[in-house]
């Protein structure tokens, strides 16, 4: 019968439970959102959404994949077990149309960087959208992207009513 060793374990670190900005990759930076609310009497997504997005300090080139959208990786139950409590940071993965599962980015522990790029207003706004390759989420620069610009993504017509629940 094999013998076995004992391991004596070592005192780990605990993990921060938000990013440090010094963990964006280098070249962006988080600062105050350029977007305008979009009515009179903003709601609490408009308002946090003010306080930051994910700007760039170098030249983005049309076509360019900026990053990978991670998140928690939900099943469709748990992602929507909890009507009106939705996180405003999930991805459905879908595999011949049907929904495999969610990737919920609401969590920045389990999150990538791309979690703070905003949602265009309108669809002119947007310089960059998601793509979903096999099983993961990118997001594409859809036009050169200069520097000190905010990345934003176009979500669809319904953004705002998903932001409002």
């Amino acid at each position: 019968m094999p013998r076995f060793r004992a391991i004596r374990d070592r005192q780990v670190p605990e993990l921060p439970l938000t990013p440090k900005r010094s963990q964006l990759p280098p070249g962006f930076y988080l600062d105050t959102s350029s977007l305008e609310t979009s009515t009179p009497t903003p709601t609490r997504e408009e308002l946090l959404r003010r306080l930051r997005g994910l700007y760039t300090r170098r030249r983005i080139a049309a076509g360019k994949c900026i990053g990978e959208y991670y998140g928690q990786k939900l099943t469709v139950s748990e992602a929507y077990c909890f009507p009106g409590q939705r996180s405003n940071y999930q991805f459905e993965v879908r595999k011949n149309g049907k929904v495999q599962w969610i990737l919920d980015g609401e969590l920045e522990l389990f999150s990538s960087f791309i979690r703070f790029v905003n949602a265009a207003n309108w669809e002119h706004e947007q310089n960059c959208y998601f793509v979903q390759r096999q099983n993961r989420i990118f997001l594409i620069a859809r036009c050169d992207i200069l520097p000190g610009q905010e990345l934003l993504a176009w979500y669809g017509r319904d953004t705002a009513a998903l932001i409002a629940q």
